[in-house]
């Protein structure tokens, strides 16, 4: 739950996609020794599966090895993924049912990366409170490239009472208007926490270090009573950072070259 993989074991504080330390021929391997064996061993039993099949891997030095299957999208997982879709998950959905998928169905945007930030309720993955306001999440969409997941969360509406001042007219209609206004009121609603896992605050970028700038300087944006997120997700060197702005020849503005400081508390 904390940053250096320290203290208790969470659903998931973060992702991001796509990493780098998966290449090609590691994805292959993925493919052959764990992903394929497992359609068809379900394909073989009678039991053919259609739908979502998610696969919690660890890469070891003996290779692939498969912690979990779920037949559903992993959390945070997909919010890190689905913003890199360059086409529509319903026909793909679709096509998988009809049992016409193809591998040209699923796309994704080129060189782009995202990283999904978590921001939890204080005493998470152990008890919390709930009911805290949400405060920044317009400020937060205003960041290029990001989106807001809701999870722990919940609308909680409020009515206010209109006022009498001003009503002017006869007496009769100085006292039926006055009678509509005290039963007029505006509703007016709020964003509050209501789980441990609030909000999964996602952003892409050209590349992993421009959409974990944007990722943190959007949760950075977002306020509530006891928030708190890992700083390290997608986390790079510094020489690495320095590098890469020093190497920046089209002159692409970023939160680092303009002197953010991605570990303060606010943006």
């Amino acid at each position: 739950v904390f940053d250096g993989d320290e203290g208790p074991n969470t659903g998931g504080m973060g992702a991001f996609a796509p990493t780098p330390r998966i290449d090609e021929d590691m994805m292959d391997r993925i493919k052959k020794e764990v992903l394929r064996p497992a359609v068809a061993g379900m394909k073989a039993d009678g039991r053919r599966f259609v739908g979502c099949l998610f696969a919690g891997l660890m890469i070891t030095v003996d290779g692939p090895m498969v912690i979990e299957f779920n037949c559903r999208f992993g959390d945070p997982e997909t919010q890190a993924i689905m913003p890199l879709l360059d086409c529509d998950l319903y026909e793909v959905l679709t096509s998988c049912v009809q049992g016409q998928l193809s591998e040209e169905a699923v796309k994704v945007m080129p060189n782009t990366s995202s990283v999904s930030v978590v921001m939890a309720s204080n005493g998470y993955p152990g008890s919390y409170d709930s009911g805290h306001i949400i405060s920044g999440l317009e400020r937060a969409r205003c960041v290029p490239g990001t989106t807001v997941f809701h999870a722990g969360t919940k609308a909680e509406t409020h009515a206010t009472q209109a006022t009498n001042g001003g009503v002017q007219g006869t007496v009769p209609e100085i006292h039926r208007l006055a009678r509509r206004s005290s039963m007029m009121s505006t509703k007016t609603q709020t964003i509050v926490t209501s789980g441990g896992r609030v909000l999964a605050v996602t952003a892409t970028g050209k590349g992993l270090s421009e959409a974990r700038e944007r990722a943190y300087v959007a949760a950075r944006s977002i306020h509530f009573s006891g928030a708190f997120f890992r700083r390290d997700i997608a986390n790079l060197s510094q020489s690495a950072e320095r590098g890469r702005l020093m190497s920046n020849s089209n002159n692409n503005k970023t939160y680092l070259s303009a002197g953010v400081d991605l570990s303060m508390e606010q943006a």
